[in-house]
């Protein structure tokens, strides 16, 4: 058994949206990490009406045939599913298309773009608490995660 899993706490939508695998190639972050490899995504507790805004508009948008809104409601405090992070590289060479500008992040000097592959939503998920930047789950919960996996 996997006695440590690293974990990353992401307001809604990005963190639902990253595990449908919606921004595989496109997402940044104000820091970089040299870490690669399986990565837990939590649903942190940021989701007020500009998230709640951004959700709505995404689903029109996007055209994404999920209804955003309650999974990403539902989602708040969560570890809801895991992706393996290939590469962060810095984002300001990359030109963004319209859709990633408007969703993805942030792709001007100072900014990385992190890339993920393998995404999974899990069915159910774990209520647990998020921190800043990467972190290890607590050990309290990973006989649950290990469940999901």
């Amino acid at each position: 058994m996997q006695t440590e899993f690293v974990a990353i706490s992401l307001p809604e939508p990005f963190a639902t949206l990253i595990c449908l695998g919606y921004l595989s190639t496109a997402f940044t972050l104000q820091w970089r990490t040299d870490y690669r490899g399986l990565l837990f995504i939590h649903s942190n507790s940021k989701y007020d009406n500009y998230h709640r805004t951004l959700t709505n508009s995404i689903n029109k948008l996007a055209c994404i045939n999920h209804d955003l809104e309650s999974i990403c409601s539902g989602n708040i405090g969560h570890v809801i599913g895991m992706v393996k992070l290939i590469k962060c590289t810095e984002a300001d060479f990359i030109i963004p298309t319209a859709y990633e500008k408007l969703f993805c992040g942030n792709f001007t000097p100072g900014h990385y773009l992190w890339s993920f592959q393998n995404e999974i939503m899990f069915k159910n998920k774990v209520k647990t608490y998020g921190r800043l930047k990467l972190y290890f789950l607590p050990s309290t919960i990973l006989q649950e995660i290990q469940n999901l996996i």
